[in-house]
C-alpha cells in the first residue's frame, strides 16, 4: 500500500500474488478519502431540491431561471492529516493510523489495517463530527483501477449489474446513481482480476462520480469509481435531519484469489462480532 499522508486515502494498492494494481492513482480523490460537502448557495436547501431539478432538466420558466442566483451550490472539504503517523504491529493485524481536525468537519482518525491470517485490508474511519447549520453530505471515495471493467452489487441475496437494462441488470426507469447493497460489491477488471469491496456500516453507494443531484435513469457503463455515503441531510428519508458526534465507518477489500468461490471470500471478510452478557 502507498498512503496519501495528506488526506489519508491510498494512492496505490498492489496485490502481491498477481502484481495487479487496484487503485487509480490519477483520480482527484484517494482510495478511502473522506469528502465533506456543504451547500453554500443563498437559496440553501432549495438549491438541492426541486427548484434546481427544474433548471437542470430544462422545465423551469425563463423568468425563474433569471431570478435564480448563478453561484456555486456547494463546497467540498477534506481534513488534512496533521497528527503524527502511528504504526502498530499486532497479533491479528498491523495498522497505520493518521489523524486530523478541521473547523468544518471535526476530528477524523483514519486507520488502515492489514490482517495476518486473511488476505484483506480494512479501512476504519473514526469521525467526531461537528454540528453543521448548513445542509451537508459526506462521501468516502473509492477510485478503482478498472478501465472497461465490470461492477456487480449484491442485493436481495444475489448480484446484479447496475446501470444495465439487460438480463442481470436493473429495471428500466429506476434510479441509476444511488444503490443500497447487502454485503458487497464485486469488481471485475478487463484482465480478469476479481475483488470484493464491503462497506460494513454504510450500505448507500453512488457510482461513477460524486453528484448529489443525479437522478437520471438511463443505462451507463462503470468508470471504476464508487462512493460510500455515510452522511446526507439533503433529504430525510433514511438519514437524521442533522448528524454529529461519533461515527465509525468500516470498509474491507479483498481479492477472490485463493478462495473457492465468491461466497467463501465474502464470508471470510465478514466481521465477527463478540457479544457478552452476565
Amino acid at each position: 500500500m502507498s498512503i496519501d499522508t495528506i488526506h489519508g486515502g491510498l494512492r496505490r494498492l498492489r496485490e502481491c500474488a498477481t502484481g495487479h494494481e487496484w487503485v487509480d492513482p490519477h483520480h482527484q480523490y484517494g482510495f478511502g478519502q473522506l469528502v465533506h460537502e456543504f451547500v453554500v448557495h443563498p437559496r440553501g436547501r432549495e438549491a438541492i431540491g426541486n427548484s434546481m431539478r427544474f433548471i437542470a432538466t430544462g422545465v423551469a420558466t425563463d423568468a425563474f431561471v433569471e431570478r435564480w442566483p448563478a453561484v456555486p451550490v456547494f463546497e467540498r472539504f477534506s481534513v488534512i492529516m496533521m497528527e503524527d503517523l502511528l504504526t502498530t504491529t499486532g497479533q491479528v493485524f498491523d495498522e497505520i493510523t493518521l489523524g486530523g481536525t478541521s473547523a468544518q468537519s471535526g476530528r477524523i482518525r483514519v486507520s488502515w489495517r492489514c490482517y495476518h491470517a486473511l488476505p484483506f485490508i480494512e479501512l476504519v474511519i473514526d469521525w467526531e463530527k461537528s454540528w453543521s447549520d448548513l445542509p451537508e453530505a459526506a462521501y468516502v471515495a473509492f477510485p478503482f483501477a478498472a478501465p472497461s471493467g465490470e461492477l456487480a452489487l449484491e442485493t436481495g441475496g444475489a448480484f446484479f449489474q447496475p446501470g444495465s437494462h439487460e438480463a442481470g441488470g436493473q429495471l428500466p426507469g429506476t434510479c441509476s446513481n444511488y444503490y443500497t447493497i447487502q454485503r458487497a460489491a464485486q469488481v471485475l477488471t478487463l484482465g480478469g482480476a476479481k475483488g470484493f469491496w464491503l462497506p460494513l456500516d454504510v450500505p448507500l453507494v453512488m457510482t461513477n462520480e460524486i453528484d448529489f443531484n443525479h437522478w437520471e435513469t438511463e443505462s451507463w457503463k462503470w468508470n471504476g469509481f464508487l462512493a460510500s455515503m455515510p452522511v446526507n441531510n439533503y433529504w430525510f428519508t433514511n438519514f437524521p435531519v442533522n448528524q454529529r458526534g461519533h461515527l465509525r465507518l468500516r470498509y474491507r477489500f479483498l481479492s477472490e484469489r485463493g478462495f473457492a468461490s465468491a461466497e467463501q471470500a465474502i464470508e471470510a471478510a465478514q466481521p465477527v462480532e463478540a457479544l457478552g452478557w452476565r
